[in-house]
């Protein structure tokens, strides 16, 4: 019998709690058994909803992070509509207020994004306010630009405090597995000095480890689906900084 341990999935492992409380209940008249449903049940809710918690918060962090990118996209349009305003203006590429507003190397917003074009989108409105007794039009632009990099950095601020949560949640989650296979690991003692030397009815109350769910049936069938999942599922939390998507 494999028991869990910190490299067995997270599924892996609420498969295992699941199978040996339901098997653990098979036995109603045995007083010993009887209690550690109790404990197999609670530690299993416990692990549970730390697992539901940390997933339901992923699911929001990818909606703020789309947030991100939808702004990012909205924010570099709106600039080059000023680029283009400024153009027209002038009559030409390069002209005068185009060199004091939109200088050489600032226009490139869409190699940028995060923290950085925040950065450039204020120096954008800062040049855009000393140039509205140049170009007229300089302050609509500027109410526009401010309108956009305030909505971009709102987004930016939601999606790391959103990326702060889920790690705040992972590592809650990963406290409850260790919890959990503690008291697997406890129980599997328990039942263990109630059957001594009793191979065959010991492991009637657990899953290996690695194996697929479910038991053999007489045909040798397995009566339920599963597989083998030695690892963490593929989705670790991005450790990229705050600047970054």
């Amino acid at each position: 019998m494999i028991t869990p341990n910190e490299k067995t999935s997270v599924d892996r492992c609420q498969e295992l709690g699941l199978y040996t409380e339901h098997m653990l209940g098979k036995f109603p008249d045995n007083p010993r058994l009887a209690a550690l449903v109790a404990r197999m049940r609670a530690g299993n809710g416990a692990f549970e909803a730390a697992e539901r918690a940390y997933r339901s918060e992923l699911r929001t962090l990818m909606r703020l992070r789309i947030d991100v990118d939808f702004e990012n996209y909205l924010s570099d349009r709106r600039v080059r509509r000023t680029r283009k305003a400024v153009e027209m203006h002038d009559g030409r590429r390069g002209g005068r207020i185009a060199a004091e507003i939109m200088p050489a190397g600032s226009l490139d917003f869409s190699r940028i994004r995060g923290a950085k074009q925040i950065d450039e989108m204020r120096s954008l409105e800062a040049r855009l306010a000393a140039a509205q007794d140049i170009w007229p039009e300089a302050g609509n632009e500027l109410g526009d630009i401010a309108q956009h990099r305030i909505r971009y950095a709102t987004a930016i601020a939601a999606r790391d405090e959103g990326l702060r949560r889920a790690k705040d949640l992972r590592l809650a989650r990963d406290a409850a597995k260790e919890r959990f296979l503690q008291l697997y690991a406890e129980i599997v003692s328990l039942v263990e000095a109630e059957f001594p030397r009793d191979r065959v009815t010991l492991e009637l109350f657990f899953l290996d480890a690695y194996e697929k769910s479910g038991r053999s049936s007489e045909d040798g069938e397995s009566d339920e689906p599963g597989e083998d999942l030695p690892g963490e599922p593929g989705d670790e939390l991005s450790d990229e900084p705050a600047a970054a998507r």
